[in-house]
């Protein structure tokens, strides 16, 4: 029964230890992508782990067509984001705060003036903060020494292109799977369709590769990837248990072998333990799990925004709730805890929301600290939380 139902199963301690010892490493292109977004420590500690290990590597054709096709792209984000970031505290002072300090322009007592002078010397010192921070940024422009270490590493070791004539079948396979909603993939049916076939098929594509490469060379595979979606992980209540088990029993049954699926700060967790890095800070794991964290808002974002379509896409008080009550069905997927509010209380603040009886702000501070659950709150923070929000009783 273990072989008809192994995706269903936890690894062996032997299927473990001869995948960590001899198994093929694979990293999906969100997780090389997110190599510019790491810091330069957190950087540094992961290459060194793929340098330990270059002989195990192996990048589906797929993987760096899209890490090449995205890369300018996460470059230019992460340029960007010291402009936005001022622009944006500068557009949410201006839009949400400002006409409640104006609404007391005629206490006969508080100095609106002054206060306004204090978020300008503010708004200035941010300014200077950010504009010494951009100096120090990565110029990835010119001499890009991340994409030639990258380059290096996967040197004679990527997997064949795919002919024209081979891709249109992999798509028409592709359509037939999607449509079955047989993973991995299919969430991308909607959200990469205007990208064209090569976008929306992707993942399909690196799945049939990994599968094609352990048969013809007989190895077992570990995938590293970022992606979050339920088309490459099982979910139970809300939390990421495992690899789905669709995916585990097909990749069996076609290769007679185990595959492993992890994050990778899961894998630089796991990869600790087994001596394969000898030190890695606590604030590495952090920041690599933040990162991916960051990744299931931007994920709950463009679900609102393809159930909206042919609608606006501004965040109206329909879609914060449509957000709220995303972020409440997946707030296990990777966070560390529910957040402040039980479920009772989220259903009756969700109930208010719907009947009008939550304020615009108060709906969109209730989004941020929910968005926000990735960060432990203290005891203090979540009585404060309740107290703004919850009637006394």
């Amino acid at each position: 029964m273990y072989k008809e139902f192994i995706g269903y199963y936890e690894p062996t301690k032997e299927e473990l230890e001869q995948s960590w010892n001899e198994a093929v490493l694979v990293l999906d292109a969100n997780t090389l992508l997110n190599l510019y977004r790491y810091s330069e420590s957190t950087k540094k500690v992961f290459l060194s782990v793929l340098e330990s290990q270059r002989n195990r590597l192996y990048i589906p054709y797929q993987v760096a067509y899209e890490f090449h096709k995205n890369r300018r792209s996460v470059i230019e984000t992460t340029r960007r984001a010291y402009e936005e970031l001022n622009s944006d505290i500068n557009t949410y002072f201006n839009k949400h705060l400002i006409a409640q300090i104006n609404r007391f322009e005629r206490h006969p007592t508080i100095n609106i003036s002054r206060i306004k002078k204090y978020y300008e010397e503010f708004m200035d010192k941010v300014k200077a903060d950010l504009s010494e921070q951009e100096k120090k940024h990565p110029d990835f422009s010119g001499n890009d020494e991340l994409l030639m270490k990258i380059t290096e590493l996967f040197s004679e070791r990527i997997g064949d292109a795919p002919s024209e004539e081979q891709l249109l079948q992999l798509y028409k396979r592709g359509e037939e799977r999607y449509k079955k909603l047989i993973p991995p993939g299919y969430k991308d049916a909607e959200t990469k369709k205007k990208d064209g076939e090569r976008a929306m098929y992707g993942d399909w594509l690196i799945w049939s590769d990994l599968i094609a490469q352990s048969k013809k060379t007989k190895n077992m595979f570990i995938l590293i990837t970022d992606d979050l979606k339920e088309d490459w992980w099982r979910k139970e209540s809300g939390k990421t248990v495992s690899c789905r088990p669709e995916l585990i029993k097909e990749f069996y049954d076609e290769t007679k072998t185990r595959l492993l699926l992890y994050s990778a700060d899961q894998f630089l967790r796991l990869a600790k333990d087994r001596n394969l890095i000898q030190e890695i800070s606590e604030d590495t794991i952090a920041e690599m799990e933040t990162l991916r964290e960051t990744d299931v808002v931007d994920l709950i974002n463009a679900q609102v925004v393809t159930d909206n379509e042919g609608g606006s896409k501004k965040d109206n008080r329909n879609t914060v709730l449509n957000k709220i009550k995303l972020i409440k069905i997946l707030l296990n997927i990777e966070y560390k805890n529910k957040g402040p509010f039980t479920d009772e209380e989220m259903a009756m603040l969700i109930e208010q929301a719907e009947t009008g009886n939550l304020s615009e702000a108060n709906l969109s501070a209730l989004y941020h600290i929910m968005v926000r659950t990735y960060k432990n709150f203290s005891n203090k923070e979540i009585n404060n939380m309740k107290k703004d929000f919850l009637p006394t009783t």
